[in-house]
């Protein structure tokens, strides 16, 4: 079964993102840093959203912000590519995403 993350499907720990995004200068990426940002996910997405919303919410951060959603890969990913958002896509994803220019964001702590 794949969950709606990168690269690890369980634990969810990496969330794609341009390759020189701002927040890859940080030594640490924290829940705090990723709920400043918009979030990208495709339109049929519940398990991997729901998640995300627990996940900010238990540590007293708002849910997330979602900027667009999808029905298509390729139009995600050029989003990534040109933008600061962040996306919930499956790992089945990492190759075609890397071959974009697209990296994952280890936030340090699971999902």
């Amino acid at each position: 079964m794949t969950r709606s993350r990168w690269i690890r499907s369980t634990p969810a720990r990496r969330s794609p993102i341009r390759q020189d995004h701002p927040l890859l200068a940080n030594r640490s990426v924290a829940a705090g840093d990723i709920a400043a940002y918009g979030w990208l996910a495709f339109t049929h997405e519940v398990k991997g959203t729901d998640a995300l919303a627990r996940f900010l919410v238990a540590r007293g951060l708002p849910p997330p912000s979602y900027a667009m959603r999808f029905t298509a890969l390729a139009a995600m990913l050029t989003a990534i590519r040109l933008g600061d958002d962040i996306a919930l896509i499956s790992s089945d994803c990492k190759d075609e995403a890397a071959a974009r220019g697209i990296v994952p964001l280890d936030i340090g702590e699971e999902i």
